[in-house]
């Protein structure tokens, strides 16, 4: 009898002692709190994001683009190359050029084409630009065009002295 009353006391004692977890339990409770946790830091980033989002400065709405009635409009194509072209818009832009075939050497011919621009800037300020294009290039001109800074008298000097002095130039070559 005393051996049956000792299994009984240990019996009862093992109800009060600490169980020991099995790895496999121990993993996935380990999991669930990773889980968790993850889920606090999604939350975390989310609310950051829309606070960000919030906190934006609104975007400018534009109205859906109505198009723009042509109020005039003439294209003339000459048999001998010349052109002219223009047009006109209720919004106040007009445009128009006009060009022609030009002698640039014995064989070989080149296009001048001059013409101009203009439009109203949504402020209501308006800019024209008119424009020579041949063989030195695009030429435009206009108002609101930014302007290079003037040459520094040092420099034109010394251009001065290389034009003049042509010679000492070719001797560096």
């Amino acid at each position: 009898m005393p051996i049956l009353r000792l299994m009984q006391q240990a019996s009862e004692r093992s109800h009060h002692l600490p169980t020991r977890e099995s790895p496999r339990t121990h993993l996935y409770k380990s999991y669930l709190i990773k889980e968790q946790r993850r889920g606090e830091v999604d939350q975390l980033i989310i609310s950051c994001l829309l606070a960000a989002a919030l906190a934006a400065p609104p975007q400018l709405k534009l109205a859906p683009n109505e198009p723009i009635p042509i109020l005039a409009q003439s294209n003339i194509v000459n048999e001998d190359g010349t052109f002219q072209n223009s047009y006109e818009s209720a919004d106040g832009t007009r445009a128009e050029s006009s060009g022609s075939l030009k002698s640039l050497g014995p064989q070989e011919e080149g296009q001048v084409i001059q013409g101009s621009y203009s439009f109203y800037t949504p402020d209501g300020q308006l800019y024209e630009l008119r424009y020579i294009a041949d063989e030195n290039g695009f030429q435009p001109q206009g108002n609101f065009l930014p302007v290079a800074p003037p040459i520094p008298e040092e420099i034109l000097k010394s251009l001065a002295y290389n034009a003049a002095h042509p010679e000492e130039d070719n001797l560096r070559k």
